[in-house]
């Protein structure tokens, strides 16, 4: 048999098999890499396992495997399910200000060269930049986990789900490089964690920008790793002073071990601590230099409100800027504390005591029905005033005082509410306190060097061993004790009236009982009159009658008399 020979010289089961070759390592190419398409906006789609290079692609491509994917042009990227990228990481970018770009991670990428995923707007002022999906980012030696960049006076945003781990790896026990990087934006910053997600790092979740920034947390940032801490859960630019809006929901924990929450001076953190929700600094040693070992809310100042837990093995919440580097902000205003606040560390434990919360400034409590505990004092205004406007629950200093003031003391303890202290339960210059609770130290109950004012309720307590010390310029005390007449009118109305009362109902039975009676006897009369045929005049004769209306008469005159 002669063989079929191709125009090119070849059989054509040879030119076949070159044909197949080639559409296999064509379709091999296409599945594991990226590729590039369309416009207004270009789609970037990655799927299969691969490595990418840190190299730069900027046209429309089928097999890329370039890291940075930069278009002028909106950018709408993906990493299919199932995809595994490593090598240098992905990063799509945007030249077009005006732009979005985002991306759907669903696979999972890693890098110990770059940054394992930066979403990114360069060149341009103001640029929309998103990330999402159910998937995972690692940055390995030394290299963050996921950065958005560069959005300029537009919106960033990130929403990790409760299947995905953003996290860089550690060493030594301490995580090396950020989990989440925002930067480069003056315009508002959202990240959202949702339930089972999880994100880690020495910064877990690090807001470098100078806009607004709220994250929203169900999940843990900071480390669920036994050994291994971040060195702050949530960080604003200590350069920039920026501001966060953390609102903590009932699952979310945020831990570090030298800070959950950090701020610089001039920043403030705006807190919403849901029940069940964790705010912590773990780190117990003290570091050269600082104040504090580790507080849950470092900030130049914060406000909001607590049902949750907060607390620092020295200080749960602290404007002082105790920590290294610190400097002192202004003050503490929360709304309300149901939750628990707290410098966990004892004078027992060897360890820096603190207070549940210390101010540089000043420190105003709207309603606390929780704990608010320190080694040292409870609360602690550094420069000025302490206002507590109702205290239902504890507040208590181990070791020092529960509520220390520089200034004003202001207090109004409800009577389950108990402020307690080792040498005072309440000391300040001017003191205005409103008691119908416990306030107790060993040292003294009360102290004041200036005003003193104290209302102190009947059956509330005052007491150490001296009840109230004033050494200052003047000094009214008013203690209400319970006054005679109010036990005669505790009887009177707790025993009398009601005795009366019961004795009324009884009467109007017996009335109702009569009128019955004298019924059934009127109706008696008349009918054994007519009967008997006795004529009218003559009914009083017969003594059946009269007995009946001897009875009616007298029922009448009764009821008469008693109205």
């Amino acid at each position: 048999m002669s063989k079929l020979v191709s125009d090119g010289g070849l059989t054509r089961s040879a030119a076949a098999s070159a044909i197949f070759i080639s559409v296999s390592f064509a379709s091999s190419g296409a599945f594991a890499d990226c590729a590039t398409s369309g416009s207004g906006p270009v789609t970037l789609t990655c799927s299969g396992t691969f490595a990418t290079t840190s190299t730069t692609n900027t046209n429309p491509n089928p097999d890329t495997v370039d890291r940075t994917q930069t278009f002028s042009d909106s950018i709408n990227g993906s990493v299919a399910s199932g995809a595994v990228i490593t090598g240098a990481g992905l990063s799509p970018t945007s030249t077009l200000s005006g732009s979005a770009v985002s991306l759907t991670n669903n696979g999972s990428v890693s890098s110990g060269v770059n940054v394992a995923v930066t979403v990114q707007g360069s060149g341009g002022s103001t640029f929309n930049l998103s990330y999402s999906g159910s998937g995972s980012v690692t940055g390995m030696a030394g290299a963050g986990a996921l950065q958005l960049l560069g959005a300029g006076s537009g919106t960033t945003s990130a929403t990790i789900s409760g299947t995905s781990v953003i996290s860089t790896q550690a060493s030594g026990g301490v995580f090396n490089a950020f989990g989440i990087q925002t930067d480069l934006t003056s315009g508002t910053v959202n990240v959202t964690v949702l339930n089972g997600g999880v994100v880690r790092g020495g910064n877990a979740i690090e807001f470098d920008g100078t806009g607004s920034n709220t994250l929203a947390n169900s999940g843990i940032v900071g480390t669920n790793i036994p050994g291994t801490s971040a060195i702050n859960g949530v960080s604003a630019s200590l350069v920039n002073n920026n501001s966060l809006t953390v609102i903590n929901h009932g699952t979310g924990v945020i831990s570090g071990s030298n800070t959950g929450i950090i701020t610089g001076t001039g920043g403030s953190v705006a807190i919403t601590n849901d029940l069940g929700g964790s705010i912590t600094g773990t780190n117990t040693t003290l570091a050269m230099g600082a104040k504090a070992a580790s507080v849950g809310i470092a900030a130049g100042s914060v406000s909001g409100s607590n049902a949750g837990t907060i607390s620092g093995s020295t200080h749960g919440i602290d404007t002082t800027g105790s920590l290294p580097g610190g400097n002192p902000g202004t003050s503490v205003n929360l709304t309300t504390n149901s939750g628990t606040i707290q410098g966990t560390a004892t004078v027992a434990s060897g360890f820096q005591v603190g207070s549940g919360i210390i101010a540089k400034t000043s420190v105003t409590v709207g309603t606390n029905s929780g704990t608010i505990s320190g080694g040292l004092d409870g609360i602690t205004a550094v420069n000025s005033f302490v206002m507590v406007n109702n205290n239902t629950g504890t507040i208590s200093g181990l070791s020092g005082s529960g509520i220390a003031a520089n200034t004003a003391a202001t207090v109004t303890n409800a009577s389950t509410g108990q402020i307690t202290g080792l040498t005072a339960g309440i000391r300040g210059v001017d003191v205005t306190a409103i008691n119908s609770g416990t306030i107790s130290a060993t040292g003294g109950g009360i102290s004041s060097t200036g005003v003193l004012s104290v209302t102190n309720n009947s059956g509330a307590t005052i007491s150490g061993a001296t009840g109230i010390t004033a050494n200052g310029t003047s000094a009214t005390i008013t203690n209400m004790v319970m006054k005679r007449h109010d036990h005669r009118n505790w009887r009177h109305r707790y025993w009398y009236q009601p005795r009366r009362h019961f004795e009324h109902h009884q009467q109007q039975r017996r009335d109702d009982l009569r009128d019955w009676r004298g019924y059934f006897c009127r109706l008696r009369r008349h009918v054994y009159a007519v009967q008997c045929g006795y004529p009218k005049r003559n009914f009083v004769r017969h003594r059946r009658l009269r007995q009946c209306e001897r009875h009616s008469q007298f029922r009448h005159d009764h009821r008469r008399h008693r109205h």
